[in-house]
């Protein structure tokens, strides 16, 4: 985020964190990219209007 000169809203660590371990959860490898796909597209949704430009 901060590459792209984005500042985190606050609580968007630890929802894509609490995100990517439920998704993961009993899930075998191959299905890391499609956690952090699924969690990126809900945490764009809750937080993308909140995202200010640095």
């Amino acid at each position: 985020m901060s590459q792209a000169g984005l500042t985190l809203p606050e609580g968007m660590g630890d929802f894509t964190c609490s995100c990517f371990t439920k998704e993961m959860n009993g899930k075998g490898i191959a299905s890391i990219l499609q956690a952090q796909k699924f969690c990126k597209e809900r945490a764009n949704e809750k937080y993308g209007p909140l995202l200010q430009t640095q």
